[in-house]
């Protein structure tokens, strides 16, 4: 047989090169040969490749069960693993509730030891304020004593006073007695009285100019500010100081001044000078007539009475602020709010509201205020000074209005 017969034809092609038929197809794949000895062999590499698929299939089922096996213990294992996480779950459970109560018992016993205290603190508190108690009486009989001692140590300076007063009157009656005489060897000359408020004064224009204050006409009126005076003088030298030909300046604020004796007192707020001394309290001012009108508080005198209800004052400025309660004016208008005024110290107090400067400051707690009368009220609270007595109870207080309200639990009425 021909080398060429061993190799494969196609299936169309039924005979070899030489003309032969092929004899043999295999079954399995389809394939022919020329012979059946190559057909018997190929068939034997069908059978190894069989048997190869055989035993790769047995190897692939052998490694299936040796993975399920494997996992089957792994299951085995996590199961056993959670069994022993719960059951150390449970011991945590415990001891967290075992440690729970622990808590709470010791939170009970605190509470108790708190409570313990907390009533000793109110027993020592009890005994302090008894304490205290004991010595704001003796402190009251102390005040007490002092004020007497107070009045004892006024009426021995009164009788001293006194006496100096009567002195003085002595010498007042023999200098009377030589201007006796001297106003007979000088009779030319003569004294003018005020009808309303019986001031002498030397001649009959002073007279006039100064009746003219007591007037309510304002003849005189400045050409610069449009203010209005009663006495000519007044008007020429306010109105010099506002064209600025005139007037004397401060020193310290650059402030202008009709007069040198306005200028005196102004410069006295500066230098904190304060010369004019209350005969009966020794209380000092600034100015003559701050004196004059506190010592109106002593006499009782009230000189300045309002014409409408009849009210008195002892100071004309207070005086002028309540004639104008009566007139229905307020001509000073705030360029903020447009609040209106009656005078322009109301005005000033008002301003620095809608400022943001404090200029007034606690001298305990270093709180700023606007005004001086709310940092003074203030400061008595932080110090517990209290100023202000109850004449029913002896109770004090820091400020006149909470004293306000403690007097009405004494009365019956209660405000609406």
């Amino acid at each position: 047989m021909n080398k060429r017969t061993h190799l494969l034809v196609s299936d169309q092609e039924k005979t070899c090169a030489n003309g032969r038929k092929i004899l043999a197809k295999c079954s399995d794949c389809g394939k022919w040969f020329a012979s059946k000895e190559n057909l018997k062999k190929h068939m034997d590499t069908h059978g190894e490749t069989t048997k190869h698929k055989a035993t790769h299939s047995e190897t692939k089922r052998r490694k299936q069960t040796l993975s399920e096996h494997n996992e089957h213990k792994e299951t085995h294992y996590e199961t056993n693993r959670h069994k022993e996480t719960y059951s150390e779950t449970k011991k945590q459970k415990k001891t967290q509730s075992e440690t729970k109560k622990q808590a709470k018992t010791r939170g009970e016993t605190k509470k108790l030891t708190k409570t313990q205290s907390e009533t000793k603190k109110q027993k020592t508190t009890y005994s302090e304020t008894k304490k205290q108690t004991k010595t704001q009486s003796e402190t009251k009989k102390q005040t007490k004593t002092q004020s007497e001692t107070k009045k004892q140590t006024k009426t021995q300076s009164e009788t001293k006073k006194q006496t100096k007063t009567h002195s003085e009157t002595k010498k007042q009656k023999n200098t009377h007695s030589e201007t006796k005489n001297q106003k007979k060897t000088h009779s030319e000359t003569k004294t003018f009285s005020c009808p309303i408020c019986n001031k002498t004064l030397l001649d009959k224009s002073s007279v006039g100019n100064h009746e003219r204050m007591h007037s309510k006409s304002l003849q005189y009126v400045c050409k610069v500010c449009k203010k209005t005076f009663n006495v000519k003088s007044h008007h020429k030298a306010h109105e010099l100081m506002c064209s600025g030909k005139g007037g004397l300046k401060c020193s310290t604020c650059s402030k202008m001044f009709t007069c040198a004796s306005k200028l005196e007192a102004h410069e006295r707020i500066h230098s904190g000078e304060k010369p004019f001394i209350c005969d009966v309290c020794d209380k000092a001012y600034k100015t003559q007539e701050q004196r004059r009108d506190h010592q109106r508080t002593h006499t009782g005198e009230r000189p300045y009475e309002c014409s409408t209800c009849s009210k008195q004052f002892t100071r004309r400025n207070a005086f002028k602020i309540h004639e104008k309660t009566h007139m229905a004016l307020r001509p000073f208008n705030c360029q903020i709010c447009e609040k209106t005024f009656r005078d322009k110290r109301q005005l000033k107090t008002h301003a620095i509201i809608h400022s943001d400067s404090f200029p007034f400051s606690c001298k305990v707690c270093k709180k700023g205020f606007n005004h001086n009368s709310h940092c003074l009220s203030h400061e008595r609270m932080c110090s517990g000074e209290a100023v202000y007595s109850c004449t029913i109870c002896d109770k004090s207080f820091p400020n006149a209005s909470s004293l306000k309200i403690h007097c009405r639990t004494h009365t019956v009425a209660r405000p609406t």
